[in-house]
């Protein structure tokens, strides 16, 4: 995966997160994205109509207003000229996580190493903020720590819900045992004459197994 600097300032910017990312990004689509030369720079918007996870849906947002504010700041520098960033690491980046977060945010399941590894992208950033200074009141690396500290809650989320679904499936299994170990017992003493039966202790499977000659 590569970022195209801009220009000479940001060529350590890009060496960096083209780096991290190349570490921490599985997804090819994304990759091809971090690769391109020029791309279409998303609205500051959701982009979505639906989602099903609210900490995902919320670092989206997180995303847009830095990206709001920093035009807005682009803007009032030179009054009346149309100034945006476009191709610039902290965009690409940006736009990288914007389309995870909305692919994610509107998926009905989220997989667990898929947040562990953009979490990880989020917080290995966090450790090279002498890289990314700010003029803007809301900073690149302030709205990088906040997306992590979203995308942390969702792993949470995840987690709890993987927890109940094993829990769930131990359950059916013990009902599952309990229903194949009654009907062996029925089996046995209700349509035959077996009067061997009387004398075993249990019925239970792991009873009889231990009986059997």
């Amino acid at each position: 995966a590569m970022l195209r600097a801009t220009s000479s300032t940001s060529t350590r910017q890009a060496e960096v997160l083209n780096s991290l990312i190349s570490k921490h990004l599985q997804d090819e689509a994304l990759a091809q994205l971090a690769r391109g030369g020029e791309f279409a720079r998303t609205p500051p918007e959701r982009g979505i109509q639906r989602w099903e996870h609210a900490h995902l849906i919320a670092a989206l947002d997180t995303l847009n207003a830095y990206q709001r504010d920093r035009r807005a700041v682009g803007h009032s520098r030179i009054p009346g000229l149309q100034w945006q960033y476009t191709a610039d690491p902290r965009t690409r980046l940006v736009e990288i996580l914007k389309q995870w977060l909305r692919i994610r945010a509107a998926s009905a399941c989220v997989d667990e190493d898929d947040i562990r590894h953009i979490s990880a992208l989020c917080r290995d950033i966090l450790n090279h903020a002498a890289l990314f200074p700010s003029r803007n009141p809301r900073s690149f690396m302030q709205t990088i720590a906040e997306v992590y500290e979203k995308l942390k809650w969702q792993l949470r989320d995840v987690l709890g819900r993987d927890r109940s679904c094993a829990a769930l499936v131990d359950r059916a299994i013990m009902l599952s045992r309990n229903l194949l170990s009654d009907a062996i017992g029925y089996l046995l003493v209700a349509p035959t004459d077996l009067r061997q039966t009387d004398a075993l202790p249990s019925l239970e499977i792991v009873s009889l197994w231990h009986s059997l000659p």
